[in-house]
């Protein structure tokens, strides 16, 4: 909502449409989709932390930790909290 509000003159569409792309990209388990979103918004770290486990719980999180040093590398670790910088 806080995103809309600041966005105003731009058509909703502009943040429910991003909001979406971002839950598709946690969810999917494409690594092709995947890298797709990462080029699309120029994507430099990934977040994967309680926020998202709770949102996005699933398969598609295990990606992170199958292609780990491959397509990102994990750069912070914290209890549940990982922090991948992209490749």
């Amino acid at each position: 909502w806080h995103q809309r509000q600041q966005r105003a003159l731009n058509p909703p569409s502009l943040v429910t449409d991003r909001v979406e792309e971002i839950r598709a990209f946690y969810e999917t388990s494409d690594l092709t989709e995947a890298q797709a979103f990462l080029e699309k918004y120029e994507v430099r770290y990934i977040v994967v932390g309680q926020v998202e486990r709770i949102y996005y719980p699933g398969a598609g999180l295990a990606k992170f930790d199958i292609y780990e040093g491959m397509f990102w590398d994990e750069v912070f670790r914290e209890g549940e909290t990982v922090v991948y910088e992209v490749r």
